[in-house]
């Protein structure tokens, strides 16, 4: 068993939400986006948003960054909770994210695209096939399946069904960052790293330092 568990906030922050970790995120949005993204193209964003009038208390986000080349608004949130509170927690992130950018009466006219990431460690798609783990959510018509607007994206990935998985020849790279990040050790996480070098460097950050430190 891994001595570390990646799925907590510290750790999880410490490898991706840090400046001198942008080219470990960049990899990661890469490969969820399929599009290359170079870290100085990223910067890292406040994650914790003040309380409202009818918030008990601050939003904690775990990565929240701004690509200014795509006018995009990236939230990558790793949840531990069940299936409905994921699901609910990931539309409540991604309408505060939107929200947080009305500041004046013309704020729709430039409104960033914002893009949620949602890693979730539950089954929210118990019917998917069981090698599909990463699923997109757009605003669409139910009738003709229609793009509403592109300016909002869910990113849903299952690592809860990678559990399942078994390493092989044909792992696609997104697949073996979700084994990394379900605690994968031993032979296993030798190979991924020797396939995927920034989960190698991943583990180095990871095992570096005091986790607590400031980000």
């Amino acid at each position: 068993m891994c001595c570390v568990d990646r799925k907590s906030d510290d750790v999880f922050r410490r490898i991706f939400g840090r400046v001198d970790t942008k080219d470990i995120l960049a990899r990661f949005l890469s490969l969820v986006l399929e599009v290359e993204i170079l870290p100085e193209e990223l910067m890292l964003l406040d994650a914790i948003t003040p309380p409202k009038c009818t918030e008990p208390k601050p939003l904690v986000l775990n990565i929240l960054a701004w690509r200014s080349a795509a006018h995009e608004k990236l939230h990558i949130e790793l949840q531990c909770v069940s299936k409905e509170n994921a699901r609910w927690r990931a539309m409540y992130y991604l309408t505060q994210a939107i929200v947080d950018d009305a500041c004046d009466e013309n704020f729709y006219l430039a409104l960033p695209k914002v893009i949620s990431i949602l890693l979730a460690d539950s089954l929210l798609f118990e019917e998917n096939d069981p090698k599909e783990y990463h699923e997109v959510f757009h605003v669409r018509s139910a009738e003709s399946n229609a793009l509403l607007t592109d300016a909002l994206a869910i990113h849903v990935l299952e690592l809860a069904r990678l559990l399942e998985w078994k390493l092989d020849g044909d792992t696609e790279a997104l697949a073996m960052w979700g084994m990394y990040l379900n605690n994968v050790d031993g032979d296993a996480l030798e190979i991924i790293a020797e396939r995927e070098p920034m989960i190698r460097r991943a583990i180095a950050i990871e095992k570096g330092g005091v986790l607590n430190e400031g980000f």
